[in-house]
């Protein structure tokens, strides 16, 4: 047997004596006794390794429990020299004892910190909730998607406070803004489209604040408000047919407030009763058809003349009298057109009719200006009309060139829009301001070559040769005494 092996084994006397009573010979015995010897150092063997194996498990568990106890102490904010106080190695505790100490010290920490950590807890619920409400991806989180080990002191928690409050404005400007989305909706649909039927509405019963939500009620209130500016333009164009007829056949105001009175809104019902009523009123008007014709033609023609229509715009209606309805229907049409025209074009034909006005003024102050005989006139109507022809210059000088510069965007606006001029007398009426500016340039620039300075000679020799006004002549005939005076004081 070998003398250094950790495991040693001696024969009892029974052994001996059973080997004896079999024979067993001496070298058989060895190597028995050898084997033996092996199979228990192996098991030996095996027991040290797992001891070791134990030793360095709990050596290993009490650092990861120390780890984490410091970790928490300096999460809770305890300053590092005080934690390494805490945690001063001592080799004569058995390891064992130490792993109790260490659980033990950690699961008290733990305690001590509870209310703190419940607290961060608490706010990273509500900040899920909140994150979960605006969509807020986990990757975008950050320290305030979970509680976490690292951090547990009261700096954090006035960081999710903070956090939270950002949160819960963003929550309040959206709320705000689907509020304000769904007002205009539920206006809309409650007030003048009562029968609006849209699987979507269903939308407007959700708590969300979702962008996607709030992108899915914009996406709703564009085709709520689609839907009203098609009604508004169909109950528009019925309205005006109808109060068309309504003017031919001479209805009465009351009768046409109470049938308005009926139809507060935009819904199907009231488009439905409006073509009704224009059905009927077409009917009556169709047996009033002789009479009508002459009438239409006398208003085409004087929508044509207000409106400047030039001889080839003007559509040729026949008056054969072979077909009335089709003749009344065509100058109908005219009739609308023309008047939808003058609605269109409202602002453009105010500020033409202004303009014209004041283009008219001046040229009678201007021609009425040289006219010696109305200086004769005495009374108050001459002074008016004087102070009339004054307030026409002012007008032209001052106001006229602001009028053709708003009349300039509009026609501009006007072409931009219908890819067309807008015409008056069969003429591009922007032409017309192209001629009035290149007048007035003329003007001046001649103005100025008369307003140069020349010698004095020049000036005395130009003064000689003017004539007197036919005022001051008429006034020297008729009295010599203003005369005389008017030398005297001359001579002095």
């Amino acid at each position: 047997m070998d003398c250094d092996s950790p495991i040693q084994i001696r024969v009892s006397q029974d052994l001996d004596m059973l080997w004896d009573q079999l024979g067993v010979e001496a070298k058989d015995r060895v190597s028995a006794m050898a084997s033996i010897q092996q199979k228990c150092l192996e098991i030996y063997n095996a027991y040290v390794l797992q001891v070791q194996k134990q030793t360095a498990e709990t050596k290993m568990l009490i650092a990861q429990i120390q780890q984490k106890h410091k970790q928490a102490m300096a999460a809770y904010g305890i300053p590092e020299k005080e934690i390494y106080e805490c945690f001063k190695s001592s080799n004569s505790v058995q390891l064992l004892e130490q792993l109790a100490a260490a659980k033990l010290e950690y699961e008290q920490f733990k305690v001590k910190i509870t209310e703190q950590v419940q607290k961060i807890e608490n706010m990273v619920l509500v900040c899920k909730d909140l994150f979960d409400a605006l969509e807020v991806p986990p990757e975008k989180r950050g320290e305030f998607q979970d509680v976490g080990e690292t951090d547990f002191t009261r700096e954090r928690i006035e960081r999710f406070k903070i956090k939270v409050e950002s949160l819960q404005n963003e929550v309040k400007v959206r709320t705000a803004q689907i509020d304000q989305i769904k007002s205009r909706i539920n206006k809309i649909i409650t007030t003048e489209m009562t029968d609006y039927k849209d699987d979507d509405l269903k939308l407007l019963d959700s708590k969300s604040v979702h962008d996607s939500y709030i992108k899915a009620l914009s996406e709703l209130e564009k085709r709520v408000n689609a839907e009203k500016s098609r009604r508004v333009s169909d109950l528009s164009s019925k309205a005006m047919v109808m109060i068309h007829l309504w003017d031919i056949l001479g209805v009465k105001k009351e009768q046409r407030e109470g049938f308005l009175a009926g139809y507060t809104n935009i819904n199907n019902n009231t488009l439905d009763a409006m073509q009704q009523e224009i059905e009927k009123l077409t009917e009556e008007r169709d047996k009033l058809l002789p009479k009508l014709i002459e009438g239409r033609r006398e208003e085409v023609n004087d929508l044509w003349t207000m409106l400047h229509i030039s001889v080839e715009n003007r559509p040729h209606i026949v008056s054969d009298g072979k077909d009335l309805a089709l003749e009344y229907k065509l100058l109908e049409d005219e009739i609308l057109r023309l008047k939808e025209f003058q609605m269109n074009c409202h602002d453009i034909l105010e500020v033409i009719f202004q303009r014209e006005g004041i283009i008219s003024d001046y040229n009678y102050a201007q021609n009425v200006e040289n006219d010696p005989s109305r200086l004769l006139s005495r009374g108050k109507g001459m002074a008016k009309q004087l102070i009339n022809e004054e307030k026409a210059r002012r007008r032209y000088a001052i106001i006229l060139p602001k009028v053709n510069k708003k009349l300039r965007s509009l026609l501009i606006d006007y072409y931009k829009k219908n890819k067309k001029h807008f015409e008056w007398d069969g003429i591009p009426y922007i032409e017309k301001l192209d001629q009035q500016e290149d007048s007035s340039k003329s003007k001046s620039q001649r103005k100025d070559r008369e307003n140069i300075p020349c010698n004095s000679e020049d000036v005395e020799e130009k003064a000689a040769s003017l004539p007197k006004s036919p005022r001051h002549q008429i006034v020297h005939k008729e009295s010599p005494v203003i005369k005389s005076a008017s030398s005297q004081r001359f001579r002095v």
